[in-house]
């Protein structure tokens, strides 16, 4: 990037993703424009491919990914529009930045020359990359067995190659990541810097978005979408450095993040408070854990003081969320993630009272174990990318366009699911459950440990939520990666 005088690294990228990240929000529906950037970013990324270092490839591939406006339902209202960005052009498609991570994991694989290489089970990355390989044969036998019409049904068939690409690109940005890692030590500072940049730098676009109206009003006069990048979803975790860095400027950004979106949804809502009420709980965990080492309690209490408010305007607005529900959106998805918690002795009276978007989701989870249950062949492997189930028990219909495409629901057979540890569960079997128990004791572990790790808590947040959706979300598989290896290499 251009280096302007006098201004720190975590600054450029500020400055350069505030500008870059307001273009494409006000402009995204301007196909040439869109065009025109992707073009520009593309070019940038082979170039450093080619002529640059690895390294150097991925944080601008980090970068680009964090600047774009994906989701045409989110934005436009709609699934029928094509927005065009970095990994969306029109001709390649995606497949550039395919064929952009396979060269690049190429390139980062352990070896003493190129036509000899060497791989070591011992090394992380490397374990993952394998069990892609595995999960990828699996989905071959699951075709040719033909479960659920998966290859009867092309519109199902496609769902085995989106999800292993889709899989695939989270695997290699993970395993670039981690491998440029232990061998080049100012990775790790790019790094750091790059990612609190751009959490930064989403805030102060989403202010000047607000300011300059960029938000899509939904007909009930209440429900606001804010037209921004998605990365923006996750800077309420800015909350989380305060402790490693000792800067209120990161509390600031945090609080301002989740006033916006208590006012402004990003589009998903009940994740959303889902994710920011375990960043609250852990932050004001954190704040308690260091107090006795801080070398101002003073700042420390005020610190303590500030949050109390905040946990004040939070109770207040857990009960208001049922009254506000009707017309806000925001909060009526507050209302149905409370009623989680309000257990019934009848599950299916439970169930209901989530509501359709909540109750999908569970009845999702709990359809997989059926479907394992009465496939026990798939239990221990899995049934591969595009794995499928059928609908055999719940209370909501599925059979509506925001939850499933029409291809699963004509034939009945469901994948592409809304949350990131069911989709583990039905692509890897058994090894998806331990993986969605480890990331959750991961994630338990970084909260209640005094040392700092806020990386592990978001990436694990991502995958557990997640996983291969969001492609302008992939800067957390970055995050979990920086994350792991510093556990790994006990850095911290």
């Amino acid at each position: 990037m251009i280096k302007i005088k006098r201004l720190t690294n975590e600054q450029l990228i500020l400055f350069f993703y505030v500008t870059i990240s307001v273009i494409t929000s006000l402009f995204f529906q301007n196909k040439y424009i869109a065009i025109a950037i992707g073009v520009i970013e593309t070019f940038i990324l082979f170039f450093c491919a080619i002529f640059k270092t690895t390294d150097k490839t991925i944080l601008y591939l980090l970068f680009f990914q964090s600047t774009v406006i994906e989701n045409s339902l989110f934005a436009l209202g709609t699934k029928d529009v094509k927005i065009y960005h970095v990994a969306s052009l029109p001709l390649v498609r995606v497949y550039h930045i395919l064929f952009l991570i396979i060269l690049l994991l190429v390139k980062s694989l352990p070896c003493n020359k190129w036509d000899k290489i060497k791989f070591s089970l011992k090394e992380k990355h490397i374990r993952y990359i394998i069990l892609w390989i595995c999960a990828f044969c699996v989905s071959v036998i699951t075709f040719f067995l033909d479960d659920n019409k998966v290859r009867s049904v092309w519109g199902l068939t496609r769902y085995i190659i989106v999800d292993a690409y889709n899989t695939l690109w989270l695997v290699g940005v993970f395993a670039i990541v981690y491998k440029n890692l232990s061998i080049k030590e100012k990775f790790k500072k790019q790094l750091e810097i790059l990612f609190v940049g751009i959490l930064k730098g989403s805030t102060i676009s989403a202010v000047i978005l607000v300011l300059l109206g960029n938000v899509r009003i939904l007909e009930n006069g209440e429900s606001m979408y804010l037209i921004c990048p998605l990365i923006f979803y996750w800077a309420p975790a800015l909350l989380l450095f305060y402790i490693k860095e000792k800067k209120i400027s990161y509390v600031i950004y945090g609080i301002i993040a989740i006033i916006l979106q208590i006012k402004y949804t990003v589009g998903i809502p009940g994740t959303w408070w889902i994710t920011t009420g375990v960043i609250s709980l852990v932050f004001v965990l954190k704040i308690f854990l260091n107090i006795p080492s801080a070398k101002k309690f003073g700042q420390s209490f005020g610190v303590v003081l500030f949050i109390g408010c905040i946990g004040v305007l939070f109770t207040v607005l857990l009960f208001a969320g049922e009254t506000a529900g009707s017309n806000n959106y925001v909060m009526y998805k507050l209302s149905t993630v409370k009623k989680i918690f309000l257990f019934t002795s009848d599950a299916s009276v439970w169930l209901y009272n989530l509501g359709k978007s909540v109750g999908t989701r569970v009845e999702e989870f709990i359809n997989v174990i059926i479907e394992y249950i009465n496939k026990p062949m798939y239990l221990f492997t899995g049934k591969g990318f595009g794995g499928t189930i059928q609908h055999y028990w719940g209370v909501f219909s599925w059979d509506y366009e925001n939850a499933f495409t029409e291809v699963q629901r004509i034939n009945g057979s469901y994948s592409n699911f809304h949350i990131g540890a069911v989709e583990m569960m039905i692509n890897f079997g058994i090894s998806g459950f331990f993986f969605v128990v480890r990331w959750i004791f991961e994630l338990i572990g970084a909260a209640k440990e005094k040392k700092e790790n806020p990386w592990i808590i978001i990436g694990t947040l991502y995958m557990l939520l997640f996983f291969s959706c969001y492609w302008s979300m992939v800067i957390c598989i970055a995050m979990m990666s920086y994350g792991v290896y510093l556990n790994d290499s006990k850095e911290i």
